[in-house]
């Protein structure tokens, strides 16, 4: 795991996440799931990128990317051990170069707080076995405050 993704989040913090969460890959359950949440929480997130950007054009825009990038990343879901149908939230992200590239992260209301968010990217740059540091591609107001935990850097052109 690379420096940038050791984690600044309390140790205990994961054990207990660890206790309460199983993480699976996406399965074709997840994928409207997936879908519905990328695209109206990007769209409700505060996204700087999105300012000028009508509602139509957004949602065929950032569907036919969430489409392209898909076909390249993983998927990292985080349910209930009991119920791995019920998702509580999930990453998405691929490793370029020793790079961890994350695209996006969705985490339902309930299970914010939690440092879930950080749980899964901390996994994923275990899963990545990244090395170098962590690249962003999706820029919110609380996904930034999220990478800024970890250095990560902003390039929306990952996204191709």
């Amino acid at each position: 795991m690379s420096d940038a993704a050791a984690a600044p989040t309390p140790p205990d913090a994961f054990a207990r996440i660890r206790e309460l969460v199983h993480l699976r890959p996406m399965a074709p359950g997840d994928v409207d799931f997936l879908y519905s949440t990328w695209l109206h929480s990007y769209w409700d997130g505060d996204a700087p990128a999105l300012r000028d950007v009508s509602k139509p054009l957004y949602f065929r825009g950032q569907q036919g990317l969430i489409d392209d990038v898909l076909q390249r990343s993983s998927v990292l879901v985080a349910c209930d051990p009991l119920s791995h149908d019920d998702a509580f939230g999930w990453a998405c992200f691929e490793v370029r170069a020793g790079i961890l590239v994350w695209h996006y992260t969705y985490v339902k209301k309930p299970f914010r707080r939690m440092h879930l968010a950080s749980f899964l990217l901390v996994q994923a740059a275990a899963l990545g076995n990244t090395r170098v540091g962590v690249s962003y591609t999706h820029q919110t107001r609380l996904g930034r405050r999220l990478m800024d935990k970890f250095r990560g850097v902003y390039n929306p052109y990952l996204t191709r």
